[in-house]
């Protein structure tokens, strides 16, 4: 039998936190020591695995390094972004459809696929579809990858966000890339004054009870009407949420990462991690409000149902998603 031993660790120290302050209550003061002590114990511990992850993720990285990666890959998916960016190559040469079969390029980018993510390898197969044939411009390519093939240090480090990323595309970015999200947000402005009056019936049951009781219970049920009817459209879309955050989350990452001799424009990127700082925000709330969870996410959900919060958040960040559409596909070139 398994054992997840990290639940074990975070079981036994909620029992020790709680104990502590079941004792300190009921017995003497001196015992609420626990609790602070308990709560650095599960903060550290959690730091500890965190960290864990990260040495064991770049070791599994190291074993991989120049090794030929064996994975289904499914070239319709593969080629999305090739097909994407068709309108910017009207005037350049590519290879086209029959020439890349006649040439069995599809074994050649299997072979030479050795990407951590699907914008990895949407840009690869790319880059074969597109040859260069401007000099300065290959000599620049192959300075960067010589740089990655003399510091396997730098290149681990690249790889680890990007890893996380991964090669999944459960809500098909390219959909959104085309068109956005398809949700309108023109009720957005009515659903923030309801949210409103909640508060103010609130204040007015200190002047009159029955008529803030009143109000109160009114404009539950119709925020709660609208709570539930929008509640299944967060869910249809919060799969584009959580990647989109996810490639901010990754774009962050290969940031942090010094990358001495290789030419990374992060002025680029400082301004699209500005310009979507908000949207990440966003999503997170809106990640921790579709989880089925505890007792505290149960009464979070009763109040989102009352103030509208997750509704007006999620109509917001579709707003702010579609008007950053532009910054997200240089996001996902970048990445690339």
């Amino acid at each position: 039998m398994d054992f997840n031993w990290d639940s074990i660790v975070e079981t036994i120290l909620m029992f020790i936190l709680l104990g502590g302050l079941a004792l300190g209550i009921f017995l003497d003061y001196i015992y609420l020591i626990i609790v602070p002590v308990a709560l650095f114990a599960m903060i550290t511990f959690n730091r500890f695995r965190k960290n864990r992850k990260i040495r064991l993720g770049k070791e599994r990285l190291k074993s991989q390094w120049g090794r030929e990666h064996i994975e289904k890959r499914v070239i319709s998916d593969i080629r999305k972004l090739y097909d994407f960016l068709a309108s910017e190559r009207k005037d350049t040469f590519f290879i086209d459809d029959i020439t890349w079969r006649d040439l069995n390029m599809d074994a050649v980018f299997a072979r030479i696929d050795h990407t951590k993510s699907l914008p990895g390898m949407n840009y690869l197969y790319n880059l074969l579809r597109n040859p260069l044939f401007t000099k300065d411009e290959l000599i620049r390519r192959d300075k960067i990858i010589k740089s990655f093939q003399d510091n396997k240090y730098l290149a681990i480090e690249i790889q680890w966000p990007l890893s996380i990323l991964g090669k999944k595309d459960k809500a098909d970015v390219f959909l959104y890339f085309e068109d956005g999200l398809n949700v309108r947000t023109n009720m957005l402005i009515i659903y923030r004054i309801l949210s409103l009056i909640p508060y103010l019936a609130a204040l007015l049951l200190i002047v009159n009870r029955e008529m803030g009781f009143s109000v109160f219970v009114l404009v539950l049920g119709i925020n709660a009407a609208i709570y539930q009817k929008n509640k299944n459209r967060v869910y249809e879309e919060i799969e584009i949420f959580r990647y989109l955050g996810s490639l901010i989350r990754c774009l962050e990452g290969i940031d942090k990462v010094q990358t001495p001799g290789i030419d990374i424009d992060r002025t680029k990127i400082k301004n699209l991690l500005q310009a979507t700082r908000k949207i990440n925000k966003n999503i997170s709330k809106l990640n921790k409000g579709t989880y089925e969870g505890n007792d505290l996410q149960f009464l979070m959900e009763y109040a989102n149902m009352v103030t509208l919060r997750e509704t007006i958040i999620f109509y917001n960040t579709v707003r702010l998603i579609n008007d950053k559409r532009e910054g997200f596909i240089e996001i996902y070139k970048l990445i690339g």
